[in-house]
Parts: structure tokens; C-alpha cells; sequence
């Protein structure tokens, strides 16, 4: 079972979140870190609703992979909150 998104789907999550690891090792780690913790939170969700814990017999290796991204950037989030527009105002 699957996203029903292959082959083009994989390519454009991938160049998104590219975009947000590119961002978060630049002075626009903020917007970076908004851009990973959306998709991380996307994908948490695909994979706890359509593909499951454990994708092609790697032990859900890469779930936990995913839940450590999320957390990093989540902490970068939150340690950077007063440069995200419209946000960090009122923090």
C-alpha cells in the first residue's frame, strides 16, 4: 500500500525538504525549520495512517529517523521563534 504519488510525488517532497535543510544551515533556519516540521509532521502522519511503522522490512528504522528530524527541527523552531513574521511578535 502506498501515497499513490510515485514516481513524482517522491521527487517533490525531496526537493522540498532539501529546501528546508538548505534553509536551516543559513541565516533563515526559522522559515527552515517551519518548512521541515510540516513535512516531518506530514509524513508522520502518512506513515502512521497508509504505510505503517516498518517499510520494507527496515525494523521502522526510518520512522525513527523521522521522529529525530522532527525534534531537531522542532527545538530549532522553538529557539528561533521570534524571527518567524507574525509569530515571534507576540512571543
Amino acid at each position: 500500500m502506498g501515497l499513490d504519488m510515485e514516481p513524482t510525488g517522491r521527487y517533490v517532497i525531496a526537493v522540498i525538504e532539501l529546501a528546508a535543510a538548505l534553509l536551516i544551515v543559513s541565516p533563515f533556519a526559522a522559515l527552515g525549520s517551519v518548512m521541515a516540521v510540516s513535512v516531518m509532521c506530514g509524513a508522520l502522519i502518512a506513515h502512521l495512517t497508509q504505510l505503517g511503522l516498518v517499510v520494507n522490512n527496515d525494523g521502522g528504522r526510518m520512522v525513527g529517523m523521522l521522529v529525530v528530524v522532527l525534534l531537531c527541527a522542532a527545538y530549532v523552531l522553538v529557539s528561533r521563534r521570534k524571527e518567524i513574521p507574525f509569530v515571534g511578535d507576540t512571543f
